[in-house]
Parts: C-alpha cells; sequence; structure tokens
C-alpha cells in the first residue's frame, strides 16, 4: 500500500508527513529545502512530478507516504492500493500564507486566492474519490488544537502501532499555526 498525503501546498501537509514518520510508515522524498514554515523541510519527492518516465515509481513508494498535490494525482491509477490523508485548512488562512510566501500583502486578492485553494483542494478530492482510494480528511486547525483525536483517527486509519503516538504528538507545532483566519 502506498499513503499519499495530500491537501493544498501551506496547509499542512509536510507536519502530517513528519507525523507518519514518527509513527513507523517510512517517507519517500528527496527535497530536502528548509523555509520559515516547513523548518523541517517539505518532504517532496521530485520525481513523482516525472513519474510517467518511471514504471517502477509504484514499487519504489509501496509501503511509504508519498505527497501528492492535484498535478500530481493522474499519476495514481486504481490498480494501485492506497490510503489517502487530506489536510484541510481553511482556505482563507492559506490564501494568507500564500500571499506572504510571494511577498504580497497579507490580504492581496484575498478572494480570488481563496477561491483558487477552494477549487483545488474539491479538484484533487474529488479525483481521489473518482480513484476510489480509501480517505481520511484532517482539518488542520484540529489536529493542533486537539492532537489525540486526530491521532488516534490516523491510527486507526492507517493501523499503525498505538506505542507511537507520543513521538507522533511532539512533531506538532502549534507555534508554526500562523496566518489565522
Amino acid at each position: 500500500m502506498i499513503i499519499i498525503v495530500s491537501g493544498f501546498p501551506r496547509s499542512g501537509t509536510s507536519m502530517m508527513m513528519q507525523i507518519l514518520q514518527a509513527g513507523g510508515i517510512p517517507l519517500l522524498y528527496d527535497i530536502t529545502m528548509t523555509s520559515e514554515a516547513n523548518p523541517d523541510g517539505p518532504f517532496e519527492w521530485s520525481k513523482l512530478r516525472h513519474a510517467e518516465e518511471n514504471a517502477e515509481w509504484p514499487s519504489i513508494a509501496e509501503g511509504k507516504a508519498i505527497k501528492a498535490f492535484l498535478p500530481n494525482i493522474p499519476k495514481f491509477t486504481r490498480e494501485l492500493a492506497c490510503k489517502v490523508i487530506v489536510m484541510v485548512r481553511n482556505p482563507i488562512e492559506v490564501a494568507k500564507s500564500r500571499n506572504l510566501k510571494k511577498n504580497r500583502p497579507i490580504d492581496y486578492q484575498l478572494e480570488s486566492e481563496t477561491e483558487i485553494v477552494i477549487n483545488s483542494l474539491a479538484m484533487a478530492k474529488a479525483a481521489f474519490a473518482d480513484l476510489a482510494y480509501p480517505t481520511l480528511e484532517v482539518p488542520y486547525a484540529d489536529i493542533v488544537q486537539t492532537p489525540d483525536v486526530w491521532l488516534n483517527a490516523i491510527i486507526d486509519f492507517l493501523s499503525i502501532d498505538r506505542a507511537n503516538i507520543a513521538a507522533m504528538r511532539a512533531v506538532i507545532k502549534p507555534e508554526l499555526y500562523r496566518n489565522k483566519s
């Protein structure tokens, strides 16, 4: 099985990758560039962008967690055994975060930026639904505020060892939750 972590960039997907790693799931990534928003790195696998050039990529990803955003979803097929965790964050918060990352005022074209986030997330969720993958939606604000509820849901969803919950909780950094609506 491949575990897919999705959502929208700047929605907690990197934190979820760290949670899964702390839970004992190996990650598939090669991009390690850090930033203020992701001080531990984005945990993205650049080769997923060019998966059509490498027919062996599913065997490489087997048993691992991989981050996939909307443009990469077509690389997955119904034949692959996958479970999906979709990180959901308030779209206004994501839009504000995107504006700051692009060195724009926080409220720059907030309505249109928010619409982009809403539409992209809806398309990603629909694409995974079409693939009929079991999916768990995790609200970013809720996992930061009530981690044990959501960590237990993740443990149950993925059938991973409950003994790792303290390590999983330790990677949640409420101080990184900025740009709240």
